[in-house]
């Protein structure tokens, strides 16, 4: 591994350790809560000179912890060098209660549209995990798993 390689990877696990010490239990999307966060959830992962990663609704607040209602859209966006890869319920309790609504990642720059079931019958948090992939400018890919436990790279 290169020294910019290293440094990367190094100021990535940085600032994924300090805005996960802010709040541990994320990231959840909770159904059948108010107020309730607004779509879409921004995927801000960079890692071209400093590496960073971010989850913000549509108003610019922290969506670590997200809240939607049934039948409600969901959408995680990223930047045009970012891949979401997958978004998948942490263990199988926490299978995710959404449907395809859209556009399912696995190209840069390209969203996960989903829609809240409607078979819930009481308000429950599903905590969940994100694989993506940045695309530096130079460079080898830069792979994340934003997880409610740790981020790894």
């Amino acid at each position: 591994m290169s020294h910019a390689g290293a440094f990367r990877t190094l100021a990535l696990l940085a600032v994924a350790a300090s805005l996960l010490s802010c709040n541990p239990s994320s990231p959840n999307l909770t159904v059948a809560v108010s107020p309730k966060s607004a779509s879409p959830i921004h995927v801000n992962f960079a890692c071209d000179s400093v590496a960073s990663i971010g989850l913000v609704d549509a108003n610019g607040k922290s969506a670590w912890v997200f809240t939607a209602d049934k039948k409600d859209t969901v959408s995680w966006v990223v930047p045009g060098n970012v891949t979401i890869n997958s978004i998948t319920g942490k263990t199988p309790a926490d299978t995710l209660p959404l449907d395809p609504n859209g556009a399912q990642g696995g190209q840069p720059g390209v969203s996960v549209d989903s829609k809240v079931r409607d078979s819930n019958k009481q308000e429950t948090t599903y905590r969940y995990n994100i694989l993506a992939t940045c695309h530096p400018a130079t460079g080898p890919d830069v792979h994340l798993l934003i997880d409610p436990d740790m981020i790894v790279r």
